[in-house]
């Protein structure tokens, strides 16, 4: 594999920050069906994100193994890693921020307030 240019390893960094997102709220969806089922324990507090963040992190992370292990630049690897992480790391900060403005949105359109 030839080695990718700074411009590929950028639109990838902003593809995988944004597309984490999705990924994230993917994740806690699983949890939340998983515990709707009775199939897991209902997390709590901070665990509701960083359990279902470190699920795909996990999984984006042996995704790029797989990538080096078939030849791929390495440092890609990493920089994908990062972006992956940051990406993350803003998606829970985020949900932890709007979840609170979002619950009280919701209860206002069901008249439960």
């Amino acid at each position: 594999m030839a080695k990718p240019t700074v411009k590929h390893i950028l639109e990838r960094f902003v593809i995988h920050v944004f597309s984490s997102t999705g990924f994230l709220i993917l994740a806690i969806w699983l949890f939340w069906g998983l515990e709707r089922f009775s199939w897991w324990e209902p997390l709590s507090g901070w665990w509701q994100l960083v359990l279902p963040a470190t699920l795909c992190f996990m999984l984006a992370a042996s995704r790029e193994i797989w990538d080096v292990s078939r030849g791929g630049w390495v440092g890609k690897s990493v920089i994908d890693w990062i972006s992956w992480a940051v990406g993350l790391g803003l998606s829970c900060y985020g949900l932890y921020r709007l979840t609170p403005r979002l619950t009280e949105i919701l209860l206002q359109v069901e008249g439960l307030t």
